[in-house]
């Protein structure tokens, strides 16, 4: 007897058999899924690949997100700084993050002030020296004494402080918008946010938590 014939003869059967075939099938194509995270489709058990998945679980991946919280316009340094603030909180509760910052932290602010406010004279250029005797004469220290007084009296004092201590002869004044080569991105003093100089932005920087395949 012939296939169709057999079929034919047995239709219940056979409807039996192809809903259970299905059934079958479908439990196996459940399990499929679409992965497109790096790290799993690298192979097992090789050193590379192994170090490689503990560098993203303890740092993440190596490409940062950044993120723009824009304002109207020029002036709004204070809100711009408490949104970026909440936004950068609200990320890092997320586990596609595994960190997310709007500003300097205090081990940012350490070492900036020991290791670069420190020597900032000799980011002064070819002419360091002269200017360092230049600040460092005795009738220059009484102006400098009297600006500092000024500065650390005005609303700004508390924030000035502690570079102040470290830079007394203002050597690293000028570095208000180190974090750019073109001054773009400053550090508000006040509340150490990443801002644009325009005080129109602010940045917030974000570590994705997986490979950098997936940001």
């Amino acid at each position: 007897m012939s296939f169709p014939g057999l079929i034919a003869r047995r239709p219940l059967l056979t409807l039996g058999l192809v809903a259970a075939l299905t059934a079958a099938a479908w439990t196996q194509a459940s399990r499929l899924r679409l992965e497109t995270s790096l790290e799993t489709l690298l192979p097992r058990g090789a050193p590379a690949s192994d170090d490689y998945r503990i560098f993203l679980e303890r740092f993440g991946g190596l490409e940062k997100v950044f993120v723009l919280v824009l304002a109207d316009g020029p002036g709004h340094e204070s809100e711009l700084a408490e949104a970026a603030g909440l936004l950068a909180e609200a990320l890092e509760k997320s586990p596609e993050v595994a960190s997310a910052r709007s500003g300097v932290d205090p081990a940012d602010e350490a070492f900036f002030l020991q290791a670069v406010v420190r020597r900032a004279p000799l980011l002064l250029g070819d002419g360091w020296r002269d200017e360092v005797l230049r600040r460092s004469r005795p009738e220059a220290i009484p102006a400098r004494v009297a600006q500092l007084k000024a500065n650390l009296l005005g609303p700004t004092g508390a924030a000035r402080a502690p570079m102040a201590a470290v830079d007394p002869l203002g050597f690293a004044e000028g570095l208000r918008g180190l974090l750019s080569s073109d001054g773009s991105v400053v550090v508000d003093p006040l509340t150490m946010t990443f801002l644009s100089a325009s005080g129109d932005a602010a940045l917030v920087m974000v570590e994705p938590a997986r490979a950098e395949i997936d940001p």
